[in-house]
């Protein structure tokens, strides 16, 4: 159990990490993330899940560097570097223009990230402070309306070639 959680930690990293740098990376890096995998729509009730954080008998605990720590009362609200990672990843995502281009926003989508804004505070965008810039943005989204979907294209996207760079 203590194996897959450091693994889906790991990715979650990573995940940051990726999107940190989607400027280098081949346009179909941000597409699978954006279109085939949806990662926006998994970290919104992934950040709702908050699974860094638990409540025992001893009180609110956190994971932080691959153990459960219990939190004093004063602590509670300061951010876990998972949870950072995970906000920064929205963010970047979010906050590329390249990205906003190419992410297809619906009404249930704008529906899922608008359910972010609720854990936009103060004490949050003191630790985080290019937060703002994504609340912002929620604010407009709340703003628009989408039409629907329309017929999803499809992409070939060069795997073989990708797979003998990374080789």
């Amino acid at each position: 159990r203590d194996i897959q959680y450091t693994t889906a930690i790991c990715c979650i990293t990573l995940m940051r990490f990726l999107t940190e740098h989607l400027k280098v990376l081949p346009v179909s890096v941000p597409r699978q993330l954006l279109d085939n995998l949806d990662i926006l729509m998994v970290l919104v009730p992934l950040m709702e899940a908050a699974p860094w954080q638990r409540r025992t008998k001893k009180g609110l605990e956190k994971y932080v560097e691959n153990k459960w720590m219990k939190i004093e009362r004063k602590d509670r609200f300061r951010l876990s570097k998972l949870e950072a990672q995970v906000w920064l990843t929205i963010y970047n995502l979010l906050m590329d223009k390249g990205c906003r281009a190419m992410y297809e926003f619906t009404n249930y989508r704008k529906d899922v990230l608008t359910r972010l804004k609720r854990y936009l505070n103060d004490l949050l965008k003191d630790q985080l402070p290019m937060l703002k810039d994504l609340q912002r943005l929620l604010e407009e989204l709340t703003l628009m309306k989408f039409p629907a979907p329309a017929k999803p294209l499809h992409l070939v996207v060069p795997v073989a070639n990708i797979r003998a760079a990374v080789y």
